[in-house]
């Protein structure tokens, strides 16, 4: 897309142009009209700039906006540089800007040894489980705390006294049941439509990447409007919970946590604030941190792990739209049999992909070579054997999954047999000694020297103490 109009009768809201660079990313961004975008810091923006290394790393984003006089006809200019200091070279260190007057001078941040952010631009504090999943945002007595099920999604937020559920469906979020407010977003066609909430209805108004540019309640419309990373804007606060890209915004940071709350992306960053664990050899890509390979424009991000490059989504729709798959459809030979297994049915639906599902095969396969070695360990070759093909053909549907996430190729009882043969194999490598376990210090003591053999030192029968 290199430009977008937005109009209301006669009067132009909004005019962007975008140019991009030789590697696709967005280079510079122009906008006119009466309802321009905002950036975090409250300066409305005219034009932007972005600069760009070989890893993908923003290096200089350079701002012109209006100085907020009555007539907004004063412009002027902000650039901010990036710093990768640390041993990561795609972790930003900090941020300077040039115009102290609208911008913080210097913004510091810190990350843990996962490569987290543990204190961001804001001063806030960040804290994640074991797992990497964020489970706390400011201090523990005041601050935001996220809970997860067991196939990782973000299923409730804790603020206080207040808390809110969240319930998923395949496209996307659902439900968010808050103490005050309960929201239900309805779409059709994978087209965000409308948000339900306890006593109103907002119709929303989007663009191809179902970004909600209008909010059309029984009081009228609020508009909003967006930077091209994402930061939301507008003449009032917003009264739904969706924004940019269609994704749920917090209502404390502007965070997107996306993939189901896979990880945080940071519109006021342009970048996650956790690094991709698909990268740097998978689809994540070489720089974990980066969000779409700098091009927001034409690119989404809703798992997560890499962008989707569909200008106003159409192809992602129609891909949508086409037949139900089945394992009796055309092609379906080329996806591996463990994923297409139908149990007694004679046909069977194929099911889009998830995440959850790599997740747990990936287990599966990883439990193998333990199991392997026991089996011959206890002189069970043909155990052994049989293990080894099911490590086979579990890799080989792990790498198809790895390059077909989101599409259709697998079926409900596939997903049954890998759950199953994730909970065998849990209970098979607790019953496998460890190292620790297999030795015998009686028989085998930790210190052994030749001091052991001098003449006068009792020994038994066998030669050993």
């Amino acid at each position: 897309m290199v430009q977008r109009t937005l109009r209301q009768g006669t009067e132009t809201l909004r005019d962007e142009t975008y140019l991009y660079d030789t590697s696709g990313r967005l280079g510079q961004y122009q906008c006119t009209g009466t309802q321009r975008p905002v950036d975090p810091y409250g300066r409305t923006l005219r034009a932007q700039a972005f600069t760009f290394d070989g890893a993908n790393n923003l290096t200089v984003v350079t701002t012109r906006f209006n100085d907020g006089s009555d007539d907004n006809s004063n412009v002027e200019s902000n650039n901010a540089r990036y710093f990768y200091e640390g041993d990561d070279p795609v972790q930003l260190s900090r941020v300077t800007n040039s115009n102290d007057k609208y911008y913080p001078s210097e913004i510091k941040l810190e990350y843990d040894l996962d490569g987290n952010l543990k204190t961001d631009e804001a001063g806030r504090t960040l804290k994640y489980d074991p797992l990497g999943r964020l489970i706390e945002v400011g201090t523990p007595s005041a601050g935001i705390h996220y809970q997860y099920d067991p196939q990782d999604q973000l299923t409730g937020e804790t603020r206080g006294d207040d808390r809110d559920l969240r319930f998923y469906s395949d496209a996307g979020l659902a439900n968010q049941l808050g103490s005050h407010v309960q929201s239900t977003f309805m779409r059709g066609d994978d087209y965000l439509l409308a948000e339900q909430q306890s006593d109103h209805t907002l119709l929303l108004a989007t663009d191809g990447s179902d970004s909600v540019l209008g909010e059309v309640g029984g009081d009228g419309i609020n508009r909003r409007r967006y930077t091209a990373y994402g930061h939301a804007s507008g003449e009032a606060p917003p009264l739904g919970k969706l924004g940019f890209n269609g994704e749920l915004a917090e209502a404390d940071s502007g965070w997107q946590m996306l993939g189901n709350g896979y990880r945080a992306y940071s519109p006021v960053l342009m970048r996650f604030n956790s690094p991709d664990s698909w990268s740097p050899f998978g689809k994540g890509g070489v720089n974990g941190y980066a969000y779409v390979e700098g091009d927001p424009v034409n690119r989404v991000d809703p798992s997560g792990h890499f962008g989707i490059f569909t200008p106003f989504k159409l192809l992602y729709r129609a891909l949508k739209q086409t037949p139900t798959l089945t394992t009796k459809s055309p092609g379906v030979e080329q996806i591996p049999e463990l994923l297409t297994t139908r149990g007694s049915k004679a046909v069977t639906k194929l099911s889009n992909i998830k995440l959850t599902d790599w997740d747990r095969l990936k287990e599966v396969v990883d439990s193998y070579p333990k199991r392997i070695a026991d089996a011959r360990n206890n002189f069970m070759p043909k155990l052994a054997d049989s293990l080894a093909l099911k490590q086979f053909k579990a890799q080989e549907s792990l790498n198809y999954m790895v390059g077909n996430f989101g599409e259709p190729g697998i079926t409900a009882h596939a997903r049954r047999t890998i759950a199953k043969e994730l909970s065998l194999a849990k209970k098979e490598l607790k019953k496998i000694p460890s190292v620790e376990n297999i030795r015998n210090p009686k028989l085998a003591p930790e210190k052994v020297g030749l001091d052991r053999y001098l003449p006068g030192k009792p020994k038994d029968r066998y030669s050993f103490d």
